[in-house]
């Protein structure tokens, strides 16, 4: 069993909001890369994570201590967590077929089922049933009850020798199901894109289909309040397998093409998720590489409705040791994002790969690093096509691709120890900190003036200097607080500094 460490950091400055901040699962000597994550209503962050050979499914509490965790001897490439009306979650695992398992809060698996195609996307619909998007050389899509029977299931496919790949499903603002998809043919120099919408029968209501001279799928995509369909995904050059943009579009609530912008650096850029935010712009996050590495930066950008652009901001640095998020959760008036990167705290030393939650506003502001990187953009146009895509019902024996859910099984009675450890922090730094861990008293000492913050793991001050503090020495006493892990936020003169403490 492993330990792990967690480090959360608050902003400390005033620029940066206070309740913004990051935690990092994981040490810098394993490689975990986090897949998807949710908050739930309760407060609690739901998340899977991947090591080379396994998965990992972890509940931790609103204070960032882990419930339970349990280890899965199969390796996804995509992952999904849904928290289900019925107080339940869902857990959906993909590499050449899929996995969906139901759990609850405790940790225990109610069922957990085979299907016959890799799970892209899923949402609970109304009446209490889960839309899921899939693929296998061509598309699908199904709808199954809680208890994973299928109520209905469509296959979406073009005659040979085209594929129909990279689907994504999410619910239209009228309760039905907004779905696009690629048709591809190998070798064709052009791309397409397809566009439908089903009613929550199954039955196809509209179809439409576009044209790009270059290779593209999208990642993700979000209906707003306005009736407007918006997609992220990634343009790849005909030829220049390395190179990427992001590619943001957006489309009429009937699928009529509006705009798209095309924007990128030099190597690989990638948009993997997109929301509308409280105010009603639209916010992305992806990767972008500066360098031909494996990893890359955190990208965010945000749009106004019409899709001009409101701010690109990168964190990370200019080998590339930065982040990549796969998904945005958004609750109240805050943004969640889940994904993987290097240790936020030396980010310009980079590190090992290791599970994000960070929680930001939608300015996306907080304790990091931010690389000031060259960025274009660039208006390209979609034009109408005729290449639509066949809708098959195919829910019996007699299916090329059966796409039913079938009961499986999983080795998952393995716990694996996410928890919060010691460590010996601030050998180096300006500031020191001492006794550590304490009984309630402890003493800092460095170079002034600087001011205090002292904060809990759930981002609580419970300590703050009155003004700048003028003694090389300051006395701190936490003895009327509870046991457990703080923050000491030191802002000198000219440099800040984050120590953990232990309270015993």
């Amino acid at each position: 069993m492993k330990n792990y460490i967690i480090i959360v950091l608050f902003s400390i400055c005033f620029q940066i909001p206070l309740n913004a901040q990051i935690v990092n699962y994981g040490q810098p000597s394993t490689s975990l890369i986090g897949s998807n994550g949710i908050i739930d209503q309760d407060g609690n962050h739901v998340f899977l994570s991947r090591g080379n050979t396994n998965n990992i499914l972890s509940f931790f509490g609103p204070d960032n201590v882990e419930i339970w965790s349990k280890k899965f001897d199969f390796s996804s490439t995509d992952g999904i967590i849904l928290e289900l009306s019925d107080g339940d979650y869902l857990c959906a695992l993909s590499s050449s077929f899929g996995q969906i398992l139901k759990f609850n809060s405790a940790g225990d698996i109610i069922w957990h089922k085979k299907i016959h195609f890799q799970i892209k996307s899923a949402f609970e619909c109304v009446d209490n049933r889960i839309v899921i998007a899939g693929q296998r050389i061509d598309s699908f899509l199904m709808m199954i009850d809680l208890e994973g029977n299928t109520v209905w299931s469509r296959k979406i496919e073009k005659e040979s020798p085209y594929s129909v790949v990279f689907p994504v499903a999410i619910p239209s603002i009228d309760n039905e199901i907004l779905f696009t998809s690629k048709p591809r043919k190998t070798g064709d120099s052009i791309s397409y894109q397809n566009f439908s919408k089903f009613n929550i029968d199954g039955d196809l209501v509209w179809q439409k289909s576009l044209i790009k001279p270059f290779n593209h799928y999208a990642n993700s995509m979000v209906q707003a309040e306005s009736g407007a369909i918006y997609t992220v995904g990634s343009a790849i050059m005909y030829g220049e397998p390395n190179f990427s943009d992001v590619l943001i579009s957006k489309y009429s609530s009937t699928g009529e093409f509006e705009r798209t912008i095309q924007c990128g650096y030099q190597w690989g850029d990638d948009g993997f998720d997109i929301i509308e935010d409280i105010n009603g712009d639209i916010l992305i996050v992806g990767f972008t590489k500066p360098v031909e590495v494996c990893g890359g930066n955190l990208l965010v950008m945000k749009f106004n409705p019409d899709l001009d652009v409101i701010f690109t901001k990168i964190y990370g640095t200019p080998s590339g040791s930065g982040a990549f998020y796969f998904h945005l959760h958004q609750k109240d008036e805050m943004i969640y994002a889940y994904g993987s990167g290097s240790l936020w705290t030396s980010i310009s030393e980079g590190g090992g790969s290791d599970v994000h939650l960070l929680k930001t506003d939608s300015e996306f502001e907080f304790l990091c690093n931010q690389y000031d990187q060259d960025w274009e953009l660039e208006d390209v146009a979609y034009l109408p096509s005729d290449l639509s895509v066949d809708i098959v019902t195919h829910v019996g024996a007699n299916n090329p691709v059966e796409s039913t859910v079938e009961e499986t099984t999983l080795n998952y009675d393995w716990h694996c120890g996410v928890s919060l450890s010691s460590t010996d922090e601030n050998k180096d730094g300006v500031f020191k900190l001492f006794p550590n861990p304490t009984s309630g008293n402890f003493r800092i000492s460095g170079s002034t003036p600087y001011k205090i913050i002292v904060s809990d793991i759930s981002g609580k001050t419970v300590y703050e200097s009155d003004g700048m503090m003028t003694s090389p020495t300051a006395e701190i006493d936490l003895s009327q607080q509870n046991k457990g892990i703080y923050f000491v936020n030191i802002l000198g003169e000219d440099q800040n500094e984050v120590i953990k403490i232990i309270l015993n």
